[in-house]
């Protein structure tokens, strides 16, 4: 039997034993546990997957309840290579920073220090729950680990990912920052969104407007969180991100800052195909590289089949 033939047989076999659970999703890179929150909101079953022991320990205190009802599984873990322990960095200033790469977890000269975290590879977990419904990866640099777990035959039917993320001052090179959406593509995905995760706006290709939005909604964040009561005066937040309240009041929900929002057929905006979402994605990232006081992007992919 050639190498190829042996692979699919295993393949088939490993995918045979898992089942498509409609009612689940996989919150993988919990945080604080935002995320997590609308999901049980909107009555889904969540496996929520998280490396910091404080994030985890505070969201069992959080989510007692849901718990204890089965509706919720918390896994105190990283998504590595392989099976084991390894060293993690905990961002001390922005617990969302935090990563495998040193780098990404200290960037802009941020303080972080390193804790040993227990680790598994993500098909561990496809196999021990099932393939959900929707998959949120967000885990700082690593969430290509999750997607080279996935295949064509164990691929959720909604999925989201960063769009790319660096521990440098400067963004990846072009071909690095569509390394997610080639993936997508490879798995079999067809339709995208790139949705800023300060707005929850999905870019359209001739779309200038979304710039004098991201400023906006820069300017408003920065009230939100240190000038919060005079953002509520003059109603900044309110004015800078029109999509995000128009989501909330769609879902009976307020998306806190950091979280990644709604997500398939919640988001707004129409899918594009592959060639128009890369084709965008390359003009919009040149366009906030040359323009932007912050060249990191914030930007996540959605895919559906």
């Amino acid at each position: 039997m050639s190498l190829d033939s042996t692979f699919d047989t295993l393949n088939s076999i490993y995918t045979a034993r898992l089942a498509v659970k409609d009612g689940l999703i996989f919150d993988v890179g919990m945080h604080n546990g935002d995320d997590t929150a609308f999901y049980l909101h909107q009555r889904y079953k969540v496996v929520a997957v998280e490396a910091n022991p404080e994030m985890v320990r505070a969201a069992a205190v959080r989510f007692a309840e849901q718990i204890a009802s089965g509706q919720l599984t918390l896994l105190n873990v990283a998504i590595a290579e392989s099976s084991g322990r390894k060293t993690f960095w905990i961002s001390d200033e922005h617990s969302d920073w935090s990563s495998f790469d040193k780098a990404i977890a200290s960037r802009e000269g941020r303080r972080c220090h390193s804790v040993e975290v227990e680790t598994v590879r993500f098909r561990d977990i496809l196999e021990k729950f099932g393939i959900p419904l929707y998959l949120k990866i967000d885990i700082e640099g690593n969430d290509h680990l999750c997607l080279r777990d996935l295949t064509a035959q164990t691929r959720p039917q909604y999925i989201s990912v960063e769009s790319c993320c660096t521990g440098e001052d400067t963004p990846l090179g072009l071909e690095q920052s569509l390394m997610n959406l080639e993936r997508l593509r490879v798995l079999g995905y067809r339709k995208f969104k790139l949705i800023d995760q300060t707005t929850f706006r999905a870019f359209h290709a001739h779309d200038r407007s979304w710039e004098l939005w991201e400023r906006l909604g820069n300017m408003a964040t920065s009230y939100q969180s240190r000038k919060a009561r005079l953002a509520r005066v003059l109603g900044l937040q309110h004015f800078a991100i029109p999509a995000k309240l128009k989501l909330e009041r769609r879902h009976g929900w307020q998306f806190q800052v950091g979280s990644s929002g709604p997500w398939g057929d919640g988001t707004l905006g129409r899918w594009l195909d592959y060639p128009e979402a890369s084709k965008m994605f390359v003009n919009l990232r040149r366009r906030h590289i040359a323009n932007a006081h912050n060249p990191n992007l914030w930007w996540d992919w959605h895919a559906t089949i």
